[in-house]
């Protein structure tokens, strides 16, 4: 999983998922803040694809700080740290 710019300024930043070998029909991301609540969710549709590149648009409305990026794909799990300024 790669997550870029990071950290992010404009309120967009690229998700791409790479080796979705097998990979289910949906993936889910879900944005979590430093109090773990949720404040940003999607579902991307794979289509049998084995990589999926696409733009979060977070907005402008998210405060600076540090939030943690919950990637589910089916029984796979993958968290990453994302930084707003």
């Amino acid at each position: 999983m790669q997550l870029y710019p990071n950290p992010v300024h404009d309120g967009n930043v690229n998700l791409v998922l790479n080796g979705l070998i097998g990979a289910e029909d949906m993936v889910t991301v879900d944005i979590y803040d430093v109090f773990g609540v949720r404040v940003f969710a999607c579902s991307i549709a794979t289509e049998g694809a084995t990589q999926v590149s696409t733009v979060l648009e977070l907005g402008t409305s998210m405060a600076s700080g540090v939030y943690m990026v919950d990637i589910t794909m089916g029984d796979r799990k993958s968290v990453q740290r994302l930084v707003i300024q």
